[in-house]
């Protein structure tokens, strides 16, 4: 699937909302359109646009804009944490849904900077190794370190010892 049909896919996901979250907007509630945002979202099994979503939570609490509009934004030091933290957050929230889907690759990729291999390991500990993704399970086990035990056991188990 292209990055086109993704944005229409997510852009009709959204349809049914639409007009809860412009009246939430439009009363100058941004906060509780957002958290309504985020609940069909996640509902939806939009991951990457709950991800999205869950940024712009963070922003609103902080008093910010929802939305990240200068890329060189300077803030103190203790918002600049709280934005950091919220983004790990938003990272951990994200990846273990992905994982919870089997969907590896995607998972890996939100849960990477979480830096925590534990929770990626305890994630991938619910996804069962199938012919379709035993490629990915090892790739992620074995190759980026999270859970080296489990990923030789299914070499062995996959491959045998002659491989």
């Amino acid at each position: 699937m292209n990055s086109e049909q993704t944005a229409s896919q997510a852009s009709s996901a959204l349809q049914p909302i639409y007009g809860q979250l412009e009246k939430a907007v439009l009363a100058g509630d941004r906060q509780q359109g957002v958290e309504q945002l985020i609940e069909h979202l996640q509902q939806q099994g939009l991951y990457h646009e709950l991800f999205e979503a869950l940024k712009m939570r963070m922003r609103l609490r902080l008093g910010l804009p929802a939305a990240q509009a200068d890329r060189q934004e300077k803030f103190d030091e203790a918002t600049e944490l709280e934005l950091e933290r919220g983004l790990i957050d938003a990272c951990r929230t994200v990846g273990e849904l992905f994982m919870q889907q089997g969907k590896i690759r995607e998972g890996w990729m939100y849960l990477r900077p979480v830096g925590d291999r534990e929770v990626a390991a305890a994630a991938l500990a619910g996804v069962e190794a199938t012919d379709e993704n035993v490629d990915q399970l090892l790739e992620v086990l074995l190759h980026e370190g999270v859970d080296i035990a489990r990923g030789f056991r299914l070499v062995l188990e996959r491959l045998g010892t002659c491989n």
